[in-house]
């Protein structure tokens, strides 16, 4: 009997221990926002050329990319075991909404895998479906339609500035 007990408060410890590290450990707050929201996607861009951050606080905002295991041999500043890129400096989102800027175009497609998550505080404000080659950017979503970048190789540029998760747990 000791020594199942034993066993269970060895096993509650190992737990809580998890849990502190995770919550010492993690990437600025990311593990703790519900990026599963549906309204983050509802964004009415009128216009052909939009600005992604047209509605968005760039104070406050931080910029995730999971990245489709079959995107991430076209991305040369994917480092490690991550599929995950994200900043949440000042600086690098600023230039980050700077360059966001996308045109509509008639075109369509259905294979877009990876996804780019612009979130404010804990709260998601825009999801989009993401395309991210060494020669094309471009947003695919129900609002925009295929949206490519009116500058991909600035985008790319700063997207090798952002950061990769320093422990490979990131919630989906």
């Amino acid at each position: 009997m000791r020594r199942i007990l034993m066993i269970i408060l060895g096993f509650i410890l190992a737990i809580a221990c998890f849990v502190a590290f995770v919550y010492l450990f993690q990437p600025t707050g990311s593990f703790f926002c519900d990026f599963s929201s549906d309204d983050a996607t509802e964004h009415s861009f009128n216009d052909t050329v939009f600005y992604l951050f047209q509605d968005v606080p760039i104070e406050d905002a931080r910029v995730y990319i999971a990245v489709a295991p079959d995107d991430r041999d076209n991305l040369p500043f994917l480092q490690g075991y991550s599929n995950v890129i994200y900043s949440s400096r000042p600086d690098v989102v600023k230039e980050f909404a700077k360059s966001a800027v996308f045109k509509k175009t008639s075109g369509d497609l259905t294979t877009v895998q990876s996804w780019l998550y612009i979130t404010n505080g804990n709260k998601v404000v825009f999801k989009s479906p993401i395309v991210i080659s060494s020669t094309c950017v471009g947003l695919q979503n129900s609002s925009t339609g295929w949206a490519e970048a009116q500058n991909p190789s600035a985008l790319l540029e700063i997207l090798a500035l952002f950061d990769s998760p320093t422990i490979p747990i990131f919630l989906f």
